[in-house]
Parts: C-alpha cells; sequence; structure tokens
C-alpha cells in the first residue's frame, strides 16, 4: 500500500520478492469550486505533505498542526488533485496506474462524502470502467 505514484517503489516491491496485487491511495478532494476543494484540502489534508518519516514522530493533533501550519493551500493542491474537473482526477489516478499500481484506493477529503460519491458515479467511473492497469 502506497500513497505516492512512484514506479521504485513497485521496483523494490518486485525485487525483495513481493507478488500480488500492489494498491495505492490516492487522495483528492472533489468540489464544485476549484478554490473550495484547495480549501477543503489545505484544513483537513495538509499535514499529509510532511510525509511519513514526520508523521511518524508527531505525537498528537497539537504536533501535527505545528507541523503543518506553515503549508500553503498551492502547496496542498499541488500533491492533492482538487476541483470539479473529472479529467484533473482522472490524471491523478493515471499517474498511479502509470507506475505500477493495480488496485487503486479514492480518498476524498472533507466533509461531503455522498457528492464525491455521486461524482464519481457520473463522471470517474464511466471512464474508469473498463481501463486495465499495466
Amino acid at each position: 500500500m502506497a500513497t505516492e505514484a512512484r514506479e521504485d517503489l513497485i521496483d523494490a516491491f518486485a525485487a525483495a520478492g513481493g507478488r500480488g496485487p500492489r494498491y495505492a491511495e490516492v487522495a483528492m478532494c472533489h468540489a464544485a469550486r476549484e478554490d473550495d476543494a484547495r480549501k477543503t484540502a489545505h484544513r483537513y489534508f495538509r499535514w499529509s505533505l510532511g510525509g511519513w518519516p514526520v508523521q511518524a514522530e508527531l505525537p498528537d493533533t497539537d504536533g501535527f498542526a505545528a507541523a503543518s501550519q506553515q503549508v500553503s493551500p498551492e502547496a496542498v493542491a499541488e500533491k492533492i488533485s482538487c476541483g470539479p474537473s473529472a479529467e484533473h482526477h482522472l490524471k491523478a489516478i493515471q499517474r498511479y496506474v502509470d507506475a505500477g499500481f493495480d488496485h487503486i484506493v479514492l480518498v476524498q477529503i472533507g466533509p461531503e462524502p455522498q457528492a464525491f460519491i455521486e461524482f464519481f458515479k457520473h463522471e470517474l467511473a464511466p471512464t474508469l470502467r473498463g481501463r486495465k492497469a499495466a
């Protein structure tokens, strides 16, 4: 299970004898306006930009808040697909497929999961249906 679209992770997995599915978690934030999605992703997910080495050392929510206080909404949007564009989110998903992941877990950031489910059903699923991982 990975959270970065890195082919070297797949290579290391295979070199160590790994077999079977290769899962990736793709965080995204769907909203009617890109600016709203950026703000939501920043509010709920800015801590993720520190990566696992930082996150593993943070003792509590105060530590996460302090470690991420300088992270801007723009920096979050560079790492997390934000907005209403299906094409934008599909490109984010495709980076993981291209890296060699064959099971993609989509994570909607924010408090409106039902809107994302509808977006997925009508905008993402029709395009993803029938695609095969590399």
